[in-house]
């Protein structure tokens, strides 16, 4: 599955929409999330990930708690930089 830039398109036009009519929820997105594409779609408004084998378990034997928190400091250090 590729990753496309629509996805991050729809994510922001929803987000738009979202913050437009104020209701109380968060954007998930689930397939194919990386470090370098969930930046992209945190900053579009996404704010729940997905992620599997294409991120924490991508050739990672370290146990799942330990690789979400890599993730997450990964994608924090990102967004600071994009």
């Amino acid at each position: 599955m590729s990753f496309g830039r629509s996805r991050i398109e729809r994510v922001y036009i929803l987000k738009e929409n979202v913050d437009y009519r104020k209701p109380s929820i968060e954007i998930e997105v689930d397939g194919n999330i990386d470090t370098r594409n969930a930046v992209l779609l945190a900053n579009a408004g996404a704010r729940v990930f997905v992620l599997g084998s294409s991120s924490i378990f991508k050739g990672n034997a370290r146990p799942i708690g330990e690789a979400l928190t890599q993730f997450r400091t990964d994608v924090d250090a990102k967004r600071k930089t994009v």
